[in-house]
């Protein structure tokens, strides 16, 4: 998508080049016209472009000290001269000014676009080229620590990439953890006393925790540390090389195998950290330390009993320290007794404020396929995936200012009547209010869009003869202009320009015809330069304006 400036004093150049080129087809969504050097520096001010069309000779800053302007204060634009003079030495300046195009007036509609081709490749060339330069590993760097976060959340709730796959990931990452070798999980909980902070004061006390947690542990572990959705700080800790190579020479010296020495160095660390909070940020948190697994299969499993211990021993409890051990196999699996799908994020409500229609359906499909494999003769979990599915149905009509039985073409069904009578008819209840849902905001937006191209038109109709530029429109109807000229083809089939045009010219026709106006008063009624208004209107109906009204 590329946004282009056409710069020219002629009125019928640059309303030639503005509505008669056919921009979209050359991947062009925002056009901008300014009949002098200083229109244009104040249209980029206020505009990202990506090509400057513009004319050399103009009064006052003509087109090469434009092109040095435009040089000196922005990057990444490049820009063509159109002239009707051919001195070598206006082309020799423009090689000087880097000057991607030099074409000489009067030009074909096609030798300019394929000047705009040329330029479009070159600026795709330069962007490829600057997503591999220093300053995107700037953005990466800045980035990293939520990149880092959710790929720990992808491999705590189950979603494994290929180990290869991994491996490139956690070498991108600068994530030393090696595959296939013991890793330890640690959840923390911030206390009441860090809630008092609000939100934004929270997350950095959240930064700090991790800090003091890293600057603890990172001596002899690789630490790796997300928030999630539990309102936990989850810690993946791992012996560092060093450290792992040192633990498996001392076993032959002692009965202490790795595992649990590497465990008890984790108990000591941790509960260093606990007292280090408490020190130095007033506040108290409890921490569960994880039972040993296998890095990276193991830690989905590893995350949930973690979960589950955690609610059992801790629960409401402040500022406890608690270690897993060999819990009984009711508190270790309970996981298993959960509706995973249900609740993995994104959740299904998520997706419908997205308008993630088709997302949504698959995770519909995901859930009740979790269902019927795990609990298939479970109606509890059965009903409980019912009432999650209806409170979101419920939830998403109301923030639309519906009933959900308004929607619902036989209303919600009540489990007390058991009208939710097996996994089947849940999926079909499920599946179809979402079509529901989703034919309902879909017409909602049809009717919001229509409203929108009545007062689109409504303006170019009472503007004519002023100003009806895309930014003009735009500003009118409080979207962005590529928003504006992508919604009307869209949804008519027809350009913006198109349409101006064609107005124009039924309404030049209907002048001609029903009033005494001279045809210079005629172009001025339609917003067009005299000349140009003939010419425009010769090649739409073959013949001259004076003509067609004495016809």
């Amino acid at each position: 998508m590329f946004r282009v400036l056409i710069v020219d004093d002629e009125f019928s150049v640059l309303e030639g080049l503005m509505y008669t080129i056919p921009w979209e087809a050359l991947d062009v969504h925002e056009v901008h016209g300014a009949s002098s050097a200083p229109e244009a520096l104040e249209l980029l001010n206020r505009h990202h472009v990506d090509i400057v069309i513009t004319d050399i000779r103009m009064p006052g800053m003509n087109g090469l000290e434009l092109i040095r302007r435009i040089r000196e204060r922005w990057s990444g634009i490049q820009c063509i001269i159109l002239s009707g003079h051919g001195e070598f030495d206006y082309a020799r300046e423009a090689i000087r000014t880097d000057t991607a195009e030099y074409l000489l007036k009067p030009i074909h509609e096609d030798e300019l676009a394929e000047a705009v081709r040329a330029v479009q490749r070159k600026l795709r060339e330069e962007w490829d080229e600057i997503s591999k330069s220093r300053e995107t590993a700037m953005v990466l760097r800045e980035h990293l620590p939520l990149m880092r976060s959710k790929a720990l959340a992808d491999l705590l709730h189950g979603r494994l990439p290929g180990q290869d796959k991994l491996a490139q990931k956690l070498e991108m990452l600068g994530l030393p953890f090696r595959l296939g070798e013991p890793a330890v999980l640690l959840l923390i909980r911030m206390e009441d006393e860090f809630y008092g902070y609000g939100a934004q004061g929270l997350r950095l006390l959240e930064y700090a925790v991790c800090n003091i947690a890293e600057e603890i542990f990172g001596r002899q572990f690789e630490t790796w540390c997300h928030s999630d959705e539990h309102a936990y700080l989850v810690f993946a800790l791992q012996p560092r090389a060093e450290e792992a190579a040192a633990l498996a020479l001392a076993e032959g010296e002692t009965s202490v195998e790795p595992a649990e020495e590497s465990a008890k160095r984790v108990e000591r660390l941790a509960a260093q950290l606990q007292e280090n909070v408490q020190t130095y940020l007033k506040g108290h948190i409890s921490i569960m330390v994880g039972k040993s697994c296998l890095f990276p299969d193991g830690m989905h499993d590893a995350y949930e009993s973690a979960l589950t211990v955690f609610h059992r021993r801790i629960g409401n409890d402040r500022g406890l320290f608690y270690t897993m051990g060999d819990e009984p196999e009711s508190e270790s699996a309970e996981s298993a007794a959960t509706l995973e799908e249900l609740y993995r994020l994104p959740t299904l409500l998520n997706l419908l404020e997205t308008g993630g229609w088709d997302s949504a359906g698959e995770k519909l499909n995901a859930v009740i396929g979790d269902l019927q494999r795990r609990f298939p003769e479970s109606r509890e979990h059965m009903l409980e995936t019912y009432y999650s599915i209806a409170s979101t149905y419920s939830h998403y009509a109301h923030k639309n200012g519906k009933r959900l039985s308004e929607i619902m073409a036989d209303g919600r069904p009540g489990a007390e009547d058991e009208a939710i009578r097996s996994i089947a008819h849940l999926k079909d209840w499920s599946l179809g209010g979402l079509e529901r849902l989703r034919s309902h905001a879909e017409m909602n937006l049809h009717d919001s869009r229509k409203d929108v191209l009545a007062t689109i038109q409504a303006y170019i109709k009472d503007h004519l003869h002023g100003d009806i530029s895309l930014q003009a429109i735009a500003d009118h109807t409080h979207f962005h202009p590529v928003y504006v000229s992508k919604l009307y083809k869209q949804e008519t089939g027809e350009t913006l320009s198109d349409y101006i045009h064609r107005v124009r010219m039924e309404t030049a026709a209907y002048l001609l015809k029903q009033s005494d106006l001279k045809v210079y008063q005629i172009a001025q009624q339609v917003g067009l330069e005299s000349t140009y208004f003939n010419k425009v209107f010769k090649k739409q109906f073959a013949m001259t304006p004076q003509d067609f009204r004495e016809g």
